[in-house]
């Protein structure tokens, strides 16, 4: 790296001081390590490896706020972060895993601070692919079935863009599986033919369970978007930072989304460490801000403040286990839009989908020998 060059530092084990911090290059230690000078402070010095430095062209946008200005965000975005979790956010207790709702307001969350740091996006130019909504048809495909329309309906409404554009695009698809969350992301830059595709485990070793869903759920998206998505399914990226724990895996994800969401936006490379403690008390900051929200709304409905759904009536007939609910021993985790139930909907229960459509062809079929 050449001397005088603008750089951005990303290295794994630098401090407070110097994550994401700009400095210029002063010397070459060796063929692989140079020392540069920190902008703005020349007595500050350090000695970093060539790749743990992103070089800087003097194109890249300002950087986004570390966190969200609750005082600026708009009553669209507060409602379009409940709508996107089902209504079903809640704040997340020490040492337990994200679940959907959560994990889908952070990805507004991203796009909030992007406005409030000066960067409007368009409509559909970002899109989050719920794990629920994607759950049937991937269940249909390791079956060795077709998924049908009905099940592809959801995400084929949110993929037009991508699909019939040429302008820039951000897509987030979490997986889960047995307890841990892994993630798919897919980028382009305006003008680009194809979607760049990156999938994140931050386990060590890496998670074979999830990979297999992953792939499906990426096998889904070709389906929907066809050649402008990259050939084949990409390697793990290699991160620098794993879980040392059994429930971190969600903000391991929501550090690497905003990562990718960073770059996509023209901040060229940067790196998030935000410990799963940090993580869980902004993004609680945020669900309180939404929760507040909605409780105004109520009020002005007429409602009660405090109110809380409703339970859903009992099975009429039996059922099979609970899922369990993600890092929650007991629990049960499904869609947001049952996410207090004990056997899921259809949209969130492949066993009971099964047996929905099973029944409905088998319907179908005495219908027509009666005819």
């Amino acid at each position: 790296m050449p001397k005088g060059a603008a750089v951005r530092v990303v290295a794994p084990d630098a401090g407070r001081l110097w994550q994401n911090s700009q400095a210029v290059v002063e010397k070459a230690i060796s063929s692989e390590a140079v020392q540069v000078i920190m902008k703005g402070a020349a007595s500050v010095k350090q000695v970093f490896s060539v790749a743990d430095l992103y070089k800087l062209t003097g194109k890249e946008k300002l950087p986004m706020s570390e966190a969200v200005d609750l005082r600026r965000v708009t009553k669209e975005e507060k409602e379009a972060a409940l709508q996107l979790s089902g209504n079903q956010v809640q704040c997340v207790e020490k040492a337990k895993l994200l679940e959907h709702p959560e994990l889908a307001t952070w990805f507004v969350q991203l796009q909030t601070r992007s406005r409030q740091s000066g960067h409007v996006l368009h409509e559909g130019q970002v899109v989050y692919l719920d794990p629920a909504s994607g759950e049937v048809a991937v269940y249909e495909m390791q079956g060795a079935g077709k998924p049908t329309e009905q099940s592809l309906k959801e995400w084929r409404k949110k993929l037009q863009l991508a699909a019939d554009t040429s302008e820039a695009v951000f897509i987030t698809a979490p997986v889960y599986n047995g307890g841990h969350w892994v993630m798919l992301q897919y980028s382009r830059q305006q003008g680009e033919e194809q979607l760049r595709t990156r999938y994140y485990d931050s386990l060590k070793p890496f998670s074979e369970n999830c990979r297999y869903k992953a792939i499906a759920v990426h096998g889904i998206v070709q389906v929907l978007l066809g050649s402008i998505v990259e050939p084949g399914f990409p390697p793990t990226v290699e991160t620098p930072v794993k879980q040392t724990d059994a429930w971190s895996c969600g903000f391991h994800c929501m550090n690497r989304m905003e990562e990718e969401f960073r770059e996509w936006r023209g901040e060229g490379k940067t790196r998030v460490y935000r410990s799963a403690e940090e993580g869980r008390q902004q993004l609680n900051k945020w669900v309180d801000c939404l929760a507040k929200h909605k409780a105004a709304m109520m009020v002005k409905k007429g409602g009660v403040a405090s109110e809380l759904p409703e339970p859903p009536p009992p099975p009429l007939e039996e059922e099979p286990p609970a899922v369990p609910k993600a890092g929650t021993p007991g629990g049960e985790w499904g869609c947001y839009k049952c996410r207090y139930r004990k056997t899921g909907c259809l949209q969130c229960c492949p066993w009971k989908a099964a047996r929905y459509h099973t029944k409905k062809l088998e319907e179908a079929g005495e219908g027509s020998n009666d005819g």
